[in-house]
């Protein structure tokens, strides 16, 4: 339904951005863990629990984790100027409450990726993780700030964990 709306090089974008998404929230505390990259795999397995249909038919289109990562589906893109590029591609498709919709899913998936790592003591999001959700935020436009204090965000993670 939604794809057709896209040419190909802006279904990858939409694609890839989960992989950035991964990679710079991954990337904060200075290394990968083994937790992060499988919350990867659960996000492909729980689809319904996103609000945006465009998100639901980007992660069914993905096939699994590794085509992305493969240098087959990579896109070659820098991670901050490929969710820059994502940013003004749904900024240019869709309405305001659309585009709401549609970050706070690759926000959600952000924070699903830092809550998967973190400690038993205290906030399972280091600040460092906290700092790159908020540069995410800055990168898509989107409130960060905002989606925790309505627990928006909340709202998606708890439905991933169902």
């Amino acid at each position: 339904m939604y794809k057709e709306m896209f040419d190909a090089d802006q279904w990858k974008t939409l694609q890839s951005a989960v992989v950035w998404v991964f990679e710079l929230i991954s990337s904060a505390d200075g290394k990968v863990d083994k937790k992060e990259y499988a919350s990867l795999n659960i996000i492909l397995k729980k689809i319904n629990a996103f609000a945006s249909p465009l998100m639901k038919e980007v992660l069914t289109s993905i096939e699994n984790i590794e085509t992305l990562f493969g240098t087959k589906g990579r896109d070659v893109r820098a991670v901050k100027q490929g969710l820059e590029d994502l940013r003004k591609l749904i900024d240019y498709k869709f309405e305001p409450a659309d585009e709401f919709e549609i970050k706070k899913d690759y926000v959600a998936i952000g924070f699903y990726i830092a809550l998967a790592s973190g400690s038993f003591f205290g906030d399972k999001i280091s600040d460092e993780e906290m700092d790159t959700l908020n540069e995410l935020g800055v990168l898509l436009n989107f409130p960060v700030k905002h989606v925790i204090e309505t627990n928006a965000i909340d709202k998606i993670i708890a439905k991933i964990n169902e």
